[in-house]
């Protein structure tokens, strides 16, 4: 699944893609600001979730990032799993992590074992496409929820893989892995509330819940297109244009 270099994926993934996602937050100034919680309640709740939901229960924010989406349960137990949680928490004064009750600064593709069977929600957003192994994350996932659980999964699907982003994502090869991993879905969306894409590519969410098959058909649930999805138009046309001067640029080896 990765097309832009010759490095394996954890290599990759360790040596480019982590160091650039640290320099990325280190400079995020709409992480710091009154704004990201505010477009997380409204991407939350185009979700159909509400701010009481899982009161008491634990919710488990894979792939974190530098703040936590998750607080947006304001009643829930948090735990987060962030490869970068000890840098982050020490050099970004408004990073929020230590605010969760359980903080495991680990690869997502580590099974966190203290977590097992415990998750009412897994959530994870904006993350498989920045890993190494995503099949050992849903995994790790699947493990972590309770019977009667739910699991939040939002990505970007492309087609293609760069240094930041090392495993491309369709929404075939998405299905393959839910399946393996005994997901079914409940919802789907496409687009957010105000955007196509988190960053790269098309935005596409699914809330799941586990099963006993190792099928997921994405296609038994109809996706609502929310209004960001309406500009996916004019991210095709821009997006397309800037891949292909990419590559005309790129030096010959």
């Amino acid at each position: 699944m990765n097309t832009e270099s010759d490095k394996p994926l954890p290599d990759q993934w360790s040596q480019k893609a982590q160091p650039g996602e640290k320099l990325f937050h280190l400079a995020n100034k709409w992480r710091a600001s009154p704004a990201f919680m505010a477009d997380t309640t409204r991407l939350f709740a185009a979700f159909g979730f509400a701010a009481d939901d899982f009161a008491d229960q634990i919710v488990v924010d894979v792939g974190a990032g530098s703040r936590l989406r998750s607080r947006f349960f304001a009643k829930a137990r948090l735990a987060a799993v962030e490869p970068l949680a000890d840098d982050f928490v020490g050099e970004i004064s408004w990073c929020d992590l230590d605010q969760a009750e359980s903080l495991y600064s680990e690869p997502a593709e580590k099974m966190i074992e203290p977590l097992r069977g415990q998750a009412s929600l897994v959530m994870c957003i904006n993350v498989l496409d920045h890993t190494y192994d995503p099949q050992a994350i849903l995994d790790n996932i699947r493990s972590y929820l309770r019977d009667d659980g739910l699991f939040l999964l939002s990505v970007d699907l492309h087609a293609g893989a760069d240094e930041l982003h090392p495993v491309a994502l369709t929404r075939e090869s998405l299905a393959q892995m839910l399946g393996k991993a005994r997901f079914e879905p409940v919802r789907a969306y496409e687009g957010l509330p105000g955007s196509p894409y988190y960053g790269h590519g098309w935005a596409y969410t699914l809330v799941l819940r586990p099963s006993a098959g190792q099928r997921c058909d994405v296609d038994a649930v109809q996706p609502v297109r929310l209004r960001g999805a309406r500009w996916g138009w004019a991210y095709r046309l821009v997006f397309g244009a800037a891949r292909t001067l990419k590559r005309l640029l790129k030096p010959n080896p």
